[in-house]
């Protein structure tokens, strides 16, 4: 290693720099500059530390464009923060057994190439796949940041990296879980920043998950997961996935039980805004909107899209136990309700447990109003539900009020 000093607009700086200037590329050698996301520019190797620096497992490189070569104290700041972040991510990535090429890091003071998206902090791309290092290119707008959200962001890119080593390069179909789960794991290394929050509070639950508008804010569904998985076994659930061509079969894909269960958990969660946060405290999530429905005599007929949580509110007749349970055609329904602010497993046959039995209490003659939360991932566009409260009982001393029930059912 040996410091040198760089002549920049008949100015001189004291850059600290190894070796001569080289292509950005040049790490990727059967490429030509430009190609596959490779930075076409001019850098230098920042020599404020020995290179290539070992970081666990894989080793790292920081290059430097030369239009940065007259802002030291930025550079030299950047390169410590960078090299922080590397170490700390690294490590804790390799607890969870993750695999990880090299990494080239490339500071720039670029905008993203692509008009569309002048707001990139950094982009991560392994472009000599299935060799050779992952590129992480770190933007200009990265300089807008906080120290703790660039180093966010940085483990946000190095879990694409994983992603990348382990699997192969993404496709735009199943961009849902790939950031989705990059911003989780950044948000496992760094808890208490939470950057993430920004983007959550985007999610729409009218979209489907898989085609969520802001694959970003898909990464509240990983928190929920964390609580009967841990991060390992997220970890473990995405090495085990495949990458998609389409949308239509990344659902055919999902359309699986325990993809199932894990999303009626998170609609619980989220529909409760108890989804956890690694850092603690809960995430703040939106509300969930209710749409009424009714019975026809002791049966409701509920219809509800794929892939996104729905809410029904029922009103059922008081002074009344009742055997609450739903049937479907499809395998993927999951069912919960609520009456009293805590969701329950709604059974899909009749049983005599308390799992199935409802009792309406007299409540002075009123109506009482039950919450449905139904969930489904089956590979269709929408399903039904028949939702079933057969009575088993009624309390005859329960007078109905003025504003009661019209058929009577519960009370007199």
């Amino acid at each position: 290693m040996f410091q040198a000093v760089l002549l920049c607009s008949a100015a001189l700086f004291a850059v600290r720099v190894q070796g001569q200037s080289i292509n950005c590329a040049s790490f990727w050698p059967s490429l030509t500059p430009g190609d596959a996301f490779t930075v076409d520019a001019q850098c230098f190797m920042y020599g404020g530390f020995p290179q290539p620096q070992n970081v666990g497992g894989p080793n790292f490189r920081l290059a430097v464009t030369e239009s940065l070569s007259s802002n030291p104290t930025y550079v030299d700041t950047a390169a410590g923060q960078i090299l922080e972040a590397v170490s700390s991510t690294v490590w804790k990535y390799e607890t969870l057994q993750a695999q990880l090429s090299d990494i080239v890091v490339i500071l720039t003071d670029f905008l993203d190439p692509d008009p569309a998206f002048p707001k990139t902090i950094a982009a991560t791309y392994r472009p000599e796949y299935p060799s050779g290092p992952c590129q992480l290119e770190i933007f200009k707008p990265w300089n807008d940041l906080s120290e703790d959200y660039r180093m966010q962001a940085l483990s946000h890119e190095l879990y694409h990296c994983v992603q990348q080593t382990m699997l192969g390069l993404p496709t735009d179909a199943s961009s849902w879980w790939v950031e989705g789960t990059a911003a989780y794991f950044m948000n496992w290394v760094y808890p208490t920043v939470n950057q993430e929050w920004e983007r959550d509070a985007l999610f729409n639950i009218d979209q489907p998950i898989y085609a969520e508008t802001n694959p970003y804010s898909t990464e509240q569904f990983f928190q929920a997961m964390e609580q009967s998985k841990g991060a390992v076994g997220i970890h473990q659930w995405v090495i085990s996935q495949a990458y998609s061509d389409s949308l239509p079969e990344e659902r055919s894909r999902l359309a699986y039980a325990s993809f199932a269960d894990d999303f009626h958990l998170f609609a619980k969660q989220y529909s409760l805004g108890k989804i956890a946060d690694s850092g603690g405290g809960y995430i703040p999530v939106g509300a969930v909107p209710t749409t009424g429905a009714a019975f026809n005599d002791d049966t409701a007929t509920l219809t509800f899209g794929t892939f996104t949580m729905e809410i029904f509110s029922l009103d059922l007749d008081p002074g009344q136990t009742v055997t609450i349970y739903y049937t479907t055609k499809l395998p993927n329904v999951r069912v919960s309700y609520q009456q009293g602010g805590m969701w329950m497993k709604m059974p899909n046959a009749p049983v005599s447990s308390a799992e199935g039995t409802l009792v309406v209490e007299c409540n002075d003659g009123d109506s009482a109003t039950i919450l449905v939360l139904v969930t489904s991932t089956d590979n269709v566009d929408e399903g039904t539900v028949s939702l079933v409260a057969a009575q088993t009982s009624k309390d005859k001393g329960c007078q109905c009020s003025n504003k009661g029930p019209s058929n009577k059912r519960g009370c007199q």
